[in-house]
């Protein structure tokens, strides 16, 4: 936390190595933070679901939600 706010902030890279380095980059200039890797994210009411071959792209909830 930073002046009692929580920042949260999104990267992503062809190479996760390059993630990797500029995790260890910031961690240098401002000291640990807490990280983690995901391989499922939410954008635009998509469901977004990574695997080593495929994208997974579900709108199940988004859907309800409209439908309620």
């Amino acid at each position: 936390m930073h002046k009692g706010m929580d920042c949260d902030m999104k990267m992503k890279h062809i190479n996760p190595d390059v993630v990797t380095q500029i995790i260890q980059d910031i961690e240098t200039k401002f000291g640990k933070i807490s990280s983690n890797k995901v391989k499922c994210t939410s954008f635009l009411g998509c469901k977004l679901t990574k695997n080593d071959h495929n994208v997974t792209v579900q709108m199940k909830d988004y859907l309800q939600k409209i439908i309620d």
